[in-house]
């Protein structure tokens, strides 16, 4: 496989230096960059970009056959679903085993006041917050421990985080 790679420079944002390089210069029809690949920094750079892309030939009154954006941790999944891999739902189910069995007292700066019951609402929605917020710093390649650790200095509720990073080790013990 033929890899080419082209450095577009740092005198302009990537979401104006890209379409000028990738989007050919002429009227030419529909654009195809359903072949592509392109790795961005973060899920917003994704869709800053494709906007940027869908404009440029909103522009020229064309189509765009968008390419593929992804973010650098695409590259740490397999292509095909694996049973190494968890998917939403058994990641679902994973925090809501953690939650429903952890002693909450453990974790009092997390939650501070009288939790209401440990319901299956609960938990599920408590679970699907943590998620998103590991999901968010993994974008910057990061997880909920690497930011109390790294970060701790700066962090404002450190105790918060650090109840957040002790429930993701329990979390990743259990996956």
């Amino acid at each position: 496989m033929f890899v080419e790679r082209h450095f577009l420079g740092w005198d302009a944002p990537l979401t104006q230096k890209l379409p000028e390089f990738l989007l050919p210069s002429g009227d030419s029809g529909p654009v195809e960059l359903g072949k592509d690949l392109i790795v961005v920094p973060t899920r917003q750079a994704g869709r800053r970009l494709r906007e940027a892309l869908a404009l440029r030939c909103a522009q020229r009154a064309t189509a765009l056959l968008s390419p593929q954006v992804v973010v650098p941790n695409y590259f740490l999944y397999p292509e095909s679903e694996s049973a190494t891999v968890a998917n939403q739902t058994e990641v679902a189910a994973v925090w809501a085993n953690v939650l429903m069995q952890i002693d909450i007292n453990d974790y009092r700066a997390l939650f501070p006041v009288q939790t209401p019951e440990r319901d299956f609402d609960w938990v599920m929605h408590t679970g699907e917050m943590i998620q998103q917020l590991r999901d968010t710093l993994a974008d910057g390649g990061y997880r909920i421990v690497d930011v109390y650790r790294d970060f701790g200095d700066i962090l404002e509720e450190l105790d918060r985080w650090q109840d957040l990073a002790n429930l993701e080790r329990v979390y990743l013990a259990r996956v």
